[in-house]
């Protein structure tokens, strides 16, 4: 009996040395609001995910392998839980090791301008001006892909990165496609940051493929955050010739001890003449604690003479019609997220 306790007490030992050398981290965001929109003699309200940030659970961590390598993973699930809570398995799913020579991820993950363009061209999170407007530029740039990627050391806060992927879990034309390439640069230094990044998609049923430019600067003079982002996606549309850009102007200004002002301008101008679109947004955030925010915002989509865009359905549900001439939307929303 005395031996079956000392070889459970160092089978314990044993396990618990094992386990302290990978540390494993649980994080989320349930981000919660109740968006109201009006135009084109239609109206919509309803709650809505992810007003700043998208709702998520997650799973991160890593284990030392000796001589500075480590290996790690993310497993990370976006959650709906204003329809019935639900999973999706869309955003992280990789493993890969990194070290001196910086890092290697193999599986679902976001693309280079989708982990880093959010800081540099959002001004308030999901709900800044660009994103309201639906798929009027690139569809595969701000996506997750399913592939290998790997990014540099920082040096000097600059970071280098390249992603090789197979297909896109978000795109509705995964099945034609062949080939996702993208590089990018990412600096960050003091009230400083910018992120460059190109995407080159080839598909099976277009002999040329679409390019994707997106670049996005933010300046921090604390008395107001400054942001500038310039999208251009190149070959895209059934004509395949189509050349679509998209301007974006932002603003970030702190009020008091908790509050932020933030407002956005965006504007896509597409080579079908005069189906251009601009979109902006002006809104208010109250940091209730370090991780629990409350927000509101004042929305509007405007339509050139033949624009035919809405409000994305990720903020109006699915309650408008596509317009046929030229129409506005206005919309209000209402929301807190919280951390974990």
């Amino acid at each position: 009996m005395q031996k079956k306790i000392i070889a459970l007490a160092v089978a314990g030992l044993v396990s618990g040395a094992a386990f302290a050398q990978s540390n494993v981290t649980i994080y989320g965001v349930m981000d919660i609001g109740v968006y109201g929109w009006s135009g084109n003699n239609e109206s919509a309200t309803g709650v809505v995910s992810s007003g700043l940030s998208t709702s998520r659970l997650g799973f991160k961590g890593e284990e030392a392998l000796g001589n500075g390598l480590k290996a790690v993973f993310n497993l990370e699930t976006g959650i709906d839980p204003d329809n019935k809570g639900n999973w999706s398995s869309d955003r992280q799913a990789n493993v890969g090791l990194t070290g001196g020579f910086g890092t290697v991820l193999v599986g679902i993950q976001g693309s280079l301008s989708d982990n880093w363009h959010g800081g540099v061209s959002e001004p308030m999170g999901n709900i800044s001006s660009r994103n309201l407007m639906p798929a009027v530029v690139g569809r595969f740039s701000n996506e997750k892909a399913d592939g290998v990627a790997y990014y540099s050391p920082i040096f000097s806060g600059l970071q280098l990165g390249a992603l090789y992927g197979t297909k896109n879990d978000n795109d509705t034309d995964t099945t034609s496609r062949s080939a996702y390439v993208q590089l990018g640069a990412k600096y960050a230094n003091g009230p400083f940051a910018a992120a460059l990044t190109y995407a080159r998609l080839n598909e099976a049923n277009y002999e040329d493929p679409s390019h994707d430019w997106t670049v996005g600067a933010t300046y921090d003079f604390k008395v107001v955050k400054l942001f500038a982002a310039y999208e251009l996606s190149q070959n895209v549309g059934t004509a395949r010739d189509d050349d679509n850009a998209v301007y974006t102007l932002g603003a970030r200004v702190p009020v008091g001890k908790a509050g932020t002002i933030a407002a956005s301008y965006s504007q896509a101008d597409n080579d079908v003449k005069d189906t251009d679109t601009a979109a902006w947004q002006i809104g208010y955030e109250h940091a209730l604690s370090k991780r629990t925010t409350a927000y509101a915002s004042y929305m509007r989509l405007e339509n050139d003479d033949a624009g035919g865009a809405k409000p994305h359905s990720r903020f109006s549900g699915s309650g408008f019609t596509t317009p046929t001439t030229d129409e506005s939307y206005n919309g209000v929303m209402v929301g807190i997220r919280h951390l974990f």
